[in-house]
């Protein structure tokens, strides 16, 4: 298993301060953790929440590049789903960072057809198809399906720019006990697989259970409502009665699958998100 180590900590930054850590050591903590020495890649942004991407504080951006800048790595910028009513926002946004911290910046992943037209027409960095584009089959309470071996494929939506050269890479999240990417590389080897460790998002949506609950009964339960980054300060965890073990973080709900064995002798860019410290502090 060849593995280049990369921390994520797109949706995840803003939590850090509250919990007592900061960048720096939350980074630092997450890939001792994974079992690397080692960061060569920084994500930072947002995968499921553009609420979170558009009110993460300013301090926390300068803060995320300017560790890259120390390390001496490159940042990969996340793109959420934006609404109608955000995307303007959203856009104005990805120019700023873009642009604006050009010398770190050298990928954005995006998650959504339009937005990857928008960043391959508008911008020259590389980029990638984020985990929403992913469908594949994950539910770890339907244990003869998660107990497979997986081989992962591309979504047919992104076969035809993928084949065009508009995206250099694809990231999954650990579905299964055990993830096949030989098929992947060897259909196109010059794609970049990043695998999310080691927790795999289960499902998501525009609803934030944890922003609605001071709100009152009236105005709860407000799609792509704005917040204060109630997810920075608060995580649900959840034991069901099999064992299985589920985190809400925001607007998403995820499991834990550090068991997760990945093909040997194929590439790929091992993406750690570091749930475990923020929960544990």
């Amino acid at each position: 298993m060849q593995s280049i180590p990369a921390c994520s900590v797109a949706d995840v930054a803003a939590a850090a301060r509250p919990r007592g850590f900061s960048l720096s050591q939350l980074v630092e903590r997450a890939m001792q953790e994974a079992g690397r020495s080692s960061v060569e890649r920084l994500y930072v942004g947002s995968t499921f929440c553009s609420q979170y991407f558009l009110r993460q504080p300013r301090r926390v951006w300068r803060e995320a590049f300017a560790l890259c800048r120390r390390l001496g790595v490159p940042a990969t910028l996340v793109v959420p789903v934006f609404s109608q009513k955000d995307l303007a926002a959203g856009c104005e946004r990805i120019d700023r960072l873009v642009y604006g911290f050009g010398d770190v910046v050298d990928e954005i992943t995006v998650n959504d057809v339009g937005m990857l037209a928008f960043c391959v027409e508008r911008y020259g960095c590389s980029v990638n198809a984020g985990r929403l584009f992913s469908k594949e089959p994950r539910d770890p309470r339907y244990v003869r399906l998660f107990e497979e071996r997986h081989t992962v494929a591309i979504p047919a939506l992104l076969t035809e720019v993928f084949r065009r050269g508009e995206v250099r890479g694809i990231e999954i999240d650990p579905t299964h006990a055990a993830l096949d990417l030989a098929p992947l590389s060897g259909l196109m080897p010059h794609i970049q697989v990043g695998v999310h460790v080691p927790y795999c998002y289960l499902t998501t949506g525009a609803l934030c259970e944890l922003a609605s609950v001071h709100r009152p009964v009236r105005q709860k339960f407000r799609p792509n409502a704005s917040c204060s980054l109630e997810c920075a300060r608060c995580a649900v965890g959840y034991e069901l009665p099999s064992g299985v073990r589920m985190l809400r973080w925001g607007r998403t709900v995820l499991f834990p699958n550090h068991d997760c064995l990945i093909s040997e002798g194929e590439e790929f860019r091992m993406i750690v998100t570091p749930f475990d410290a923020l929960v544990r502090s």
